[in-house]
């Protein structure tokens, strides 16, 4: 059978939601700070890799740092943070800290 004949399907979408439990435990989070940061990734569509990023952001590192924190190369920090700039509708990571903030103190005052 010639393959452009054959019929192209496409390939159907599975959405699975994020194990953030994971990245929380390896970078010694409580689980209340937990729960919070795990809203905020599901709020924004954030990947494991994303969150983990902001994570270490929070913490003051630049992207270096990050990186040599995270044990993934620097151009991988650049592109997960633009894709975290992207989805959040911010432009800078001070931005985003502010935001992450924002929502955490939100949280608190919805309980």
């Amino acid at each position: 059978m010639d393959l452009q004949t054959q019929e192209r399907r496409p390939t159907p979408v599975i959405r699975r939601r994020p194990q953030y439990n994971l990245t929380f435990t390896s970078l010694g989070i409580d689980e209340e700070t937990a729960r919070k940061l795990q809203a905020f990734g599901e709020r924004y569509q954030l990947t494991m890799a994303e969150l983990r990023l902001v994570i270490v952001l929070r913490e003051g590192k630049g992207l270096k740092a990050a990186a040599r924190r995270i044990g993934v190369g620097y151009e991988t920090v650049r592109t997960q943070v633009k894709s975290v700039f992207q989805k959040t509708g911010t432009k800078r990571q001070a931005e985003v800290i502010t935001l992450l903030v924002a929502f955490q103190d939100d949280d608190a005052s919805l309980r």
